[in-house]
């Protein structure tokens, strides 16, 4: 902004104060334009990694599911439902369809604790080498 000011001091200093007022309008307009333009850009990329976890945990909580059976705590059961009913949920979404209501934070211990105990049970292949 300094180069900004340098020209529009110049300017007001040449007898020019309406010109002057002309180029620090349009400045400004230009650095809003280009904040929105950011602010927009990252919106969009959050969004898409969002979508992309969300894919990725459907999986796995279907993955889990599929490794307890029957072996899953009631309240992992509950959350685990939720996320495969409604699959482009963010986790706070989810939190308020919980009964009763779970906050965000919540929702994601759930899910990460169910995926953590199917990762448990799921039988490792044999590491030991023989030659």
């Amino acid at each position: 902004m300094a180069g900004i000011d340098t020209v529009a001091t110049a300017l007001e200093a040449i007898g020019a104060p309406r010109a002057a007022q002309q180029v620090r309008v349009r400045w400004d307009d230009r650095r809003r334009h280009s904040a929105h333009c950011a602010t927009r850009k990252l919106t969009a990329a959050n969004a898409g990694r969002a979508q992309q976890a969300a894919v990725t945990q459907l999986a796995a909580v279907r993955a889990a599911l599929a490794v307890l059976g029957d072996r899953v705590p009631d309240h992992l059961v509950a959350i685990a439902e939720l996320r495969l009913q409604h699959p482009q949920a963010g986790m706070g979404a989810l939190g308020r369809l919980a009964t009763p209501p779970l906050s965000k934070d919540a929702v994601a211990g759930r899910l990460r604790r169910l995926i953590a105990l199917a990762e448990r049970h799921t039988p490792r292949p044999d590491t030991t080498e023989t030659s």
